[in-house]
C-alpha cells in the first residue's frame, strides 16, 4: 500500500504544482498565508504557556506571541479589505506590547532580587 503524503507549500509559482495532487500550494499573496502564519504563531504560543507555565520570560514571550499573531491578522486583514482600521489598530497593539514588556521586565528584575529565581511557584493553600 503506498504511502500518502501531503505537503502545504508557500509560493508565488503554481504551475509546479499542478502535476502533483499531493501538494496543496498556498499563494503568498493569499489571505490565506497570512491566516495560517497568524495561527502557526498563536498556537506555538499556547502550548508556551500550557508546557511551560513556571518560567516567567517564556509565559512573557508566548504573550508576545499571541499579540504579534493578532496584529498580523488585523495587518493583513485590513490590507486585504482595503481600509487602514487593523493597520492602525495593530500598531496600537505592538505599542501596547513593548510597554506590557517594559513593565513586565522590571516586575521580573524586582521578582528576582527578592527571590533569587524567576520560576513561579504556587502556594498549596491557594489551590
Amino acid at each position: 500500500m503506498p504511502s500518502v503524503s501531503l505537503l502545504v507549500q508557500l509560493s508565488n509559482d503554481m504551475s509546479a504544482f499542478v502535476s502533483n495532487p499531493r501538494i496543496i500550494a498556498i499563494p503568498l499573496n493569499s489571505l490565506g498565508a497570512y491566516s495560517i502564519l497568524s495561527f502557526c504563531l498563536f498556537s506555538i504560543a499556547v502550548f508556551g504557556v500550557l508546557i511551560n507555565s513556571k518560567n516567567i520570560l517564556v509565559l512573557l514571550a508566548s504573550i508576545e506571541l499571541i499579540f504579534l499573531a493578532a496584529g498580523i491578522n488585523f495587518a493583513s486583514l485590513s490590507s486585504f479589505s482595503g481600509r487602514a482600521e487593523g493597520q492602525v489598530f495593530s500598531f496600537f497593539l505592538l505599542a501596547i506590547a513593548a510597554a506590557k514588556v517594559a513593565i513586565g521586565l522590571g516586575i521580573i528584575i524586582v521578582y528576582y532580587k527578592k527571590n533569587s529565581t524567576i520560576t513561579i511557584e504556587v502556594d498549596p493553600s491557594v489551590e
